[in-house]
């Protein structure tokens, strides 16, 4: 992939986020902060199965416990 559309989610804070890119049977992950950083490179197929565990509540428990953390440090 020459140059990635990266994309960042509306759900990004100031502090910075991850943006994602796609291509033909692959995702780009980097992260906001740091964009000459390193790229984590995902199947697309392994992607689909990650934000799809997300979106059903699969980390909850991980989830809430950062909330409950990022409350602490504001």
């Amino acid at each position: 992939m020459s140059s990635p559309e990266y994309r960042k989610s509306s759900y990004s804070c100031a502090s910075g986020c991850v943006e994602v890119a796609f291509d033909v049977g692959t995702v780009y992950v980097r992260d906001s902060k740091n964009r000459s950083g390193n790229v984590l490179e995902v199947a697309s197929r392994e992607w689909s199965n990650f934000v799809r565990a997300v979106s059903n509540g699969e980390f909850g428990l991980i989830l809430s416990r950062i909330e409950d953390l990022d409350s602490v440090t504001k």
